[in-house]
């Protein structure tokens, strides 16, 4: 199993065909360090922006009803485990100019190695490389509610084991999320090849960025939902990561489920 920050630190990447991941499920409020940037870990481009005009096959991924979803958790080498940890001591020890230096990372790009990640350059682009070798497995099932509030507007209810889920919109008529931490209206098309941690799979993800002053705090968000190629099931990826002065959320969820 990996540890929380190596999940936090490479989930997105890895679900995409790159390298990133998620945590527990559960949000922490606690002085940790700035997590990278789930895109920025990767070899080759993930996500692609697109306009509105184009998302209309994202409706065919978002289903009504009553699902039992499998929570998906990723798995790394104990290796991976130990780089990372050395990592995050360097991030807690330098808050600021991590969340300014993940912030300027190019999405589908790796980061570019600095000595403040308490790594030699060797060592770093041993992680990267690691971080691609990642894969998903079952931890647990729950229950997940998808209803139906208006023409192409869905609302989530995960209930109490899913609760970070509970209230999301998915409001597939504006093309947009709305969650309790903002608006998600920036808009990337997903296609996963068969290296992500998921296999291969197809969908939108919506992504709210909103630095807060000088880049020492600010609030990341995404949410993806999609489809694997090869069983049909559904892919749900949701990412928080707030970085404020009065304490830190940060959590991850990754969701297969099948539909009818």
């Amino acid at each position: 199993m990996l540890s929380r920050f190596v999940n936090i630190l490479i989930a997105g990447a890895v679900l995409c065909g790159c390298g990133d991941s998620p945590g527990s499920g559960a949000p922490e409020n606690e002085k940790s360090a700035p997590p990278i940037q789930p895109d920025s870990v990767s070899s080759e481009p993930r996500t692609t922006p697109v306009s509105s005009d184009e998302s209309n096959g994202t409706s065919e991924a978002v289903i009504e009803g009553q699902f039992i979803v499998d929570h998906m958790e990723l798995a790394a080498p104990l290796r991976a485990n130990q780089l990372a940890n050395r990592l995050q001591q360097a991030a807690r020890e330098n808050q600021g100019w991590f969340l300014e230096y993940t912030r300027k990372a190019e999405p589908g790009e790796p980061l570019p190695y600095d000595s403040r990640l308490g790594l030699t350059e060797s060592e770093y682009a041993e992680f990267l490389l690691l971080s691609r070798k990642l894969t998903a497995r079952k931890q647990q099932e729950s229950t997940l509610i998808i209803k139906a509030k208006d023409d192409n507007v869905f609302v989530l209810d995960g209930g109490q084991a899913l609760s970070n889920l509970t209230g999301i919109e998915i409001d597939l008529r504006n093309d947009l999320v709305r969650t309790p931490f903002g608006v998600l209206d920036e808009l990337f098309e997903i296609n996963a090849n068969e290296r992500s941690a998921l296999g291969s799979w197809t969908g939108m993800q919506w992504k709210l960025e909103k630095p807060g002053p000088n880049f020492t705090t600010g609030t990341i968000v995404k949410f993806a939902i999609g489809t694997l190629k090869q069983s049909g099931r559904r892919v749900i990826y949701y990412d928080v990561k707030k970085i404020a002065a009065d304490g830190n959320t940060v959590f991850s969820h990754i969701l297969n489920y099948d539909v009818p």
